[in-house]
């Protein structure tokens, strides 16, 4: 048996020096486009400059707030409470957050906001000092670091609590350690070499502790420390040494299975078994090797357009053609950095969104897979730096011909690079009332407009990404609110939830799935509704039932009654009496009309621009249910009130038909007319539109 084993390790020991030696000549032809670089004091005063004035930047557009953004709320409440956030878990995340929410200053969620502002500022030095061991100018890296920093996608994640803004100071941090490891082999220091080596092997595996895209970087860091590793390899104790550094890394996944056993409310698939901690880690809920269970897109070339547009819409116009030309120029005198760069832009850039292979239904779904171009963003933004560069030395190369005297030369040169930053430098002016976050409080409103709808001690059947994540906000960082009960849809079926409810909710009665009588051949609607009736039948001590949409199962068994932001469930038959519900329901949407909600402040790529006009079908269909028992003017009260939340011509075409069914003729071809040509919302239209309502209401009801 001893014999067997020692043969196992010659074979081995023996395959890795093969291994070595054959690429080793490869590797030293190819390091020799890269020197080393090292920084100096004033390199290092620039990068302190810098990295301040972003730090503050971001500090003072950071959302104070649970935003809608992304998983910003859920990560906060699992940051807070210690929990288990959606797979893969997020431990690193989770445990950095739960110390930063619990600093002495701030709302919880501003205090775990914070660590993305941190992330990115961090990222931004990184980047700078890469950059600049790559081109080896402290100007060009200088421009480069700006443009990244100020570009819209890389400054909006910079201001909510989000993993991704971690993942990309990982993305700076492994390159890093690459080009030291590289260096120092190269500078003949092989014992630091080998520590940087295993430092970053450490580091691989705690980047995937944090978000599993970051896999696409690995090969990239292999490659830049390709030489010092083929060397190290040879020896089994260094891949030992190595394999042990990279399972050391992934040591705060233990996290999952300890925070799971405290049943926690946020507690994700409950990983306190070993089936459960793998169906976490490997993402097996929305399926392992896509981005979420959803509709196919129709080519899988869709999302790799849709990651260039993104990128082009960081990078502008002219970053692009720095990028296209610095790539060329990397390519031609750093092979040793432009090879590593483009794997892993591959990676990001191509196989990823072939991978993700889902459809863009609308701005929820594109501001979801936004965040994952982060990555090769970052990436590209390398070769705008080369290019820069290109540029800089072609004009300086150009000038040096010329007579001109050196400080002219300097001056032309100090121009040139102003010239280089301002295409970057100038458009944040418009970047930042996009992207700010400081006075976004959309997330908290719907969290207190969502309260004001319900009595103390009601229960809500909630669904949805940020309707869920939301109120696990509430439930885990403001408990001193109304006390309320949440029952999450989608989770409601899963064993590990049942588990939740019956641990937090212990005053209620919860079926045990088993007693159910459901089975396989039920539609999820119908398993849904015995569900829904089970809860209702069994917990008479519950104020009031409601749901956050109208599902049609539903219909039969239940009367849904708008109730500000939610349906209230009535038995069937049975209705609120109308005085008291429209004096309450008025005062409501009066209320939520105070807050200035302006869907043209959002862009197509926020989940607002969704969130918002989901606001405005309550009004909506208040105005229906009034219509319906005759209450003619109450329900044009509440149209123009849905139409100033969001300005859909549907709702102008709804007033038009009560007025044509009231025989007013005249309205009714008033209002019918201002749904022709209103082919995009615009605030000047809006405002007078709604004047003109306001009038024709007045009017309506003196007749």
């Amino acid at each position: 048996m001893g014999g067997t084993k020692k043969g196992v390790v010659r074979a081995l020991r023996e395959a890795l020096r093969r291994a070595g030696s054959r690429l080793s000549p490869v590797a030293e032809r190819y390091y020799r486009s890269t020197a080393p670089y090292r920084l100096s004091s004033a390199d290092r005063a620039v990068a302190l400059g810098l990295t301040t004035f972003f730090f503050l930047l971001y500090l003072y557009t950071c959302s104070h707030s649970p935003n809608m953004a992304g998983d910003s709320p859920e990560l906060v409440a699992g940051s807070y409470s210690l929990g288990v956030v959606h797979p893969p878990g997020y431990p690193l995340y989770t445990l950095i957050g739960f110390l930063f929410s619990r600093l002495p200053f701030g709302n919880i969620a501003f205090r775990v906001n914070l660590t993305s502002v941190i992330y990115h500022t961090l990222a931004l030095l990184l980047f700078y000092v890469c950059t600049l061991k790559i081109t080896g100018s402290r100007v060009t890296a200088s421009i480069a670091c700006a443009a990244l920093g100020f570009s819209p996608l890389f400054w909006f994640y910079s201001l909510m609590a989000e993993v991704f803004p971690l993942n990309d100071l990982f993305i700076v941090v492994i390159l890093y350690t690459a080009i030291r490891s590289r260096e120092r082999w190269q500078e003949g220091d092989i014992s630091g070499s080998f520590r940087r080596l295993l430092l970053l092997s450490f580091l691989l595996g705690l980047s995937l502790c944090n978000h599993q895209t970051i896999i696409f970087l690995f090969p990239a860091a292999l490659l830049i420390a390709l030489q010092p590793l083929l060397h190290n390899l040879r020896k089994v104790r260094f891949a030992a040494l190595f394999t042990t550094a990279f399972l050391l890394g992934l040591l705060p996944y233990v996290y999952l299975p300890l925070s799971a056993s405290r049943g926690p409310y946020v507690n994700f698939g409950d990983p306190s078994t070993l089936k459960d901690f793998l169906n976490v880690v490997t993402r097996r809920y929305y399926g392992t090797a896509r981005l979420w269970k959803g509709v196919s897109a129709e080519h899988r070339l869709d999302l790799i357009l849709d990651c260039l547009k993104s990128i082009g819409s960081q990078a502008r116009a002219f970053g692009m053609a720095l990028g296209g030309i610095g790539a060329f120029r990397m390519a031609r005198r750093r092979m040793g950095d432009f090879l590593p760069l483009i794997v892993a832009f591959i990676g990001g850039f191509v196989v990823f969104p072939a991978l993700a292979n889902v459809k863009l239904l609308g701005s929820f779904h594109i501001s979801t897979i936004e965040r994952f171009y982060l990555l090769p963003g970052i990436l590209f933004f390398f070769f705008i730096g080369e290019g820069i560069e290109a540029i800089r030395q072609g004009v300086r190369g150009f000038l040096s011909k010329t007579p001109f005297r050196a400080d002219v030369l300097r001056v032309v040169n100090w121009t040139l690079a102003l010239l280089l930053s301002l295409p970057f430098i100038l458009p944040a002016t418009k970047t930042v009332t996009e992207v700010s976050l400081r006075y976004d409080v959309i997330g908290e409103a719907y969290i207190d407009d969502l309260l004001a709808s319900v009595e103390e001690g009601s229960l809500i059947f909630v669904e949805g990404d940020v309707p869920t994540q939301l109120m696990e906000y509430y439930e885990t960082c403001l408990p001193s609110r109304k006390r309320i009960y949440v029952v999450i849809y989608p989770f409601i079926f899963n064993t590990w939830y049942a588990k939740t409810l019956h641990k937090w909710y212990p005053d209620l009665n919860f079926p045990e799935l088993s007693e159910l009588p459901i089975h396989r051949g039920m539609s999820m609607d119908e398993m849904r509704l015995i569900y829904v009736q089970y809860i209702v039948a069994s917990n008479p001590q519950v104020t009031s039932f409601h749901t956050l949409t109208r599902p049609a199962y539903l219909d039969e068994h239940f009367e849904m009654v708008p109730w500000g932001m939610t349906f209230r469930l009535f038995p069937k038959g049975t209705e609120p009496e109308l005085g008291g519900y429209l004096a309450r329901q008025l005062e409501f949407w009066q209320r939520f009309r105070s807050r200035g909600m302006d869907l043209s402040y959002y862009s197509y790529n926020r989940r607002e621009y969704d969130i918002i006009p989901f606001f405005s079908q309550f009004p909506g269909e208040l105005a229906d249910y009034l219509a319906e028992r005759g209450l003619r003017q109450q329900a044009l009260r509440f149209l123009l009130i849905a139409y100033s939340i969001a300005p859909d011509p549907d709702y102008l075409r709804r007033i038009a038909e009560i007025y044509r069914e009231d025989g007013n003729l005249r309205e009714f071809l008033n209002f019918y007319a201002l749904t022709i040509g209103l082919e995009k919302y615009d605030n000047q239209v809006i405002a007078e539109e709604l004047l003109t309502l306001e009038r024709a209401l007045e009017g309506y009801g003196e007749e």
